[in-house]
């Protein structure tokens, strides 16, 4: 079933664009809070720059996949795979909630990434 690039975007395309932009955002809003609350401004600028570089990696990637490029497909897997190992650290770390929630939200952005209408979705039209 391949699709034109004039034809709808289909339901897990669109659910885990939403997902990985929810997540960019976290991760942008996660930084600025950082900085701002942290006492050592040096370190958490720095921390605070990687956040906003993997949110804008993971950010294109999505936008990426919703134009029918397959370019964002890795930049979106990446990003999931470290979030599942992230999640899990943070689970076992203490904060169960918040760790389970990542493991789910990226477990779930994964599946969608491989369903058959994604794939077919950015599969090059001939």
């Amino acid at each position: 079933m391949a699709f034109s690039k004039a034809s709808a975007i289909p339901g897990p395309v669109k659910i885990l664009v939403g997902l990985s932009l929810l997540q960019a955002l976290y991760l942008a809003v996660t930084a600025l809070i950082g900085t701002f609350t942290s006492a050592d401004i040096g370190t958490a600028s720095v921390i605070a720059s990687f956040y906003f570089i993997i949110a804008l990696a993971l950010a294109v990637g999505a936008i990426a996949i919703w134009k029918a490029q397959r370019f964002g497909q890795p930049l979106v897997l990446v990003w999931q795979l470290f979030a599942v190992i992230i999640g899990v650290q943070t689970a076992l770390g203490g904060d169960h909630f918040l760790g389970l929630a990542t493991v789910g939200i990226s477990g779930a952005v994964i599946m969608l990434l491989f369903t058959r209408s994604t794939l077919g979705y950015l599969a090059p039209s001939s």
